[in-house]
């Protein structure tokens, strides 16, 4: 079948019209991810549960402290463990919403090749350990139009997206360990 037969001038305008359909979903208020269902409160199902467990946690604490009157000292170990884990949702919640901030607005911004390259190297180093598109920035700009690179550039940060997502937890518990450890030397 041509492309005449598809409807399809050239690439450049079928990108064009994914894009604008793109731009047009609703998305996650937090994280902006694409293609997930958005519950009423705005957030899709992985931001609505975590924004669930820091109300949680947020509600465990107060509900430790009040049982249990501050003694002299040190706190329990066990509001101790309460806070962290309220430290680690509210990390989780941090990086969602950096992850939007980051990727949100990729349908209206002006993607260089800069950007590009630099979202093939976090592909190709996450998932085959090796820097391979490193100092290709003027290539891509030769061979992809800018609607090209912007369109590459959505399907590659779908990728990265995943791979912030299904790390999101470990790099939570790693920063909100980090910020306890300075918490307590500081002290």
């Amino acid at each position: 079948m041509t492309k005449k037969k598809l409807g399809i001038d050239d690439g450049d305008s079928l990108i064009a019209r994914i894009m604008e359909a793109l731009s047009e979903e609703v998305v996650c208020a937090w994280c902006k991810y694409p293609n997930k269902k958005i519950r009423a409160t705005g957030l899709c199902s992985h931001c609505y549960n975590i924004n669930t467990r820091i109300r949680n946690a947020q509600k465990a604490v107060e509900r430790f402290k009040i049982e249990n009157p501050t003694v002299t000292g040190r706190e329990p170990l066990k509001l101790f463990e309460l806070k962290f884990l309220l430290k680690v949702e509210m990390m989780k919640a941090v990086r969602a919403k950096a992850e939007g901030s980051l990727y949100g607005n990729l349908y209206s911004a002006d993607i260089d090749v800069v950007r590009v390259e630099c979202e093939l190297d976090l592909v190709s180093k996450r998932y085959v350990n090796k820097r391979l598109f490193s100092g290709n920035a003027s290539l891509l700009g030769t061979v992809f139009s800018p609607l090209q690179l912007k369109y590459l550039f959505y399907m590659l940060s779908l990728m990265n997206r995943e791979h912030l997502r299904r790390n999101r937890e470990k790099e939570a518990y790693s920063g909100a360990a980090t910020e306890q450890t300075r918490e307590a030397v500081s002290e």
